[in-house]
């Protein structure tokens, strides 16, 4: 399989508070869809991350939306936003 992107030799780290790994991370379209060792894969781009941290965007869970100006309906968009 080939990827788009490949990110390589950074330190990758999830966010979940398990410590990070020296992994390669590859990129279909805009999904992470694989983490590992992945020198010998195809992919049309390659990043070096060496001496850098490779995670993915968080969430800020601790926005404050005006409740009474938003619909219920627009609230996960303004959360993911922050």
């Amino acid at each position: 399989m080939g990827y788009d992107l490949i990110i390589e030799n950074g330190l990758v780290v999830d966010g979940t508070g398990t410590p990070g790994t020296y992994d390669s991370v590859g990129i279909t379209g805009n999904k992470i869809t694989a983490i590992g060792d992945l020198t010998t894969a195809e992919t049309a781009r390659r990043i070096d991350a060496s001496g850098h941290v490779v995670s993915p965007g968080f969430i800020d869970t601790h926005a404050m939306p005006m409740e009474h100006f938003l619909s219920m309906a627009s609230m996960p968009r303004v959360f993911v936003r922050g």
